[in-house]
């Protein structure tokens, strides 16, 4: 999430807002755009991984 950030301010844009079909909890991505005054949203949550499975939120 964080590199999308870059890749649009490095094109002279600024992101407002991020949307994502599916976020995986477990990497941070969210708090890493959040703290840069960015508002996030997603449709469905993975919580983690666990033995092959997903665990969704």
């Amino acid at each position: 999430a964080l590199a999308l950030a870059e890749m649009v301010a490095e094109a002279g844009a600024q992101l407002v807002v991020a949307s994502f079909l599916v976020e995986k909890l477990f990497q941070g991505g969210r708090q890493g755009l959040e703290t840069l005054g960015i508002p996030v949203a997603s449709l469905a949550q993975v919580e983690r991984l666990a033995g092959g499975k997903v665990i969704m939120r």
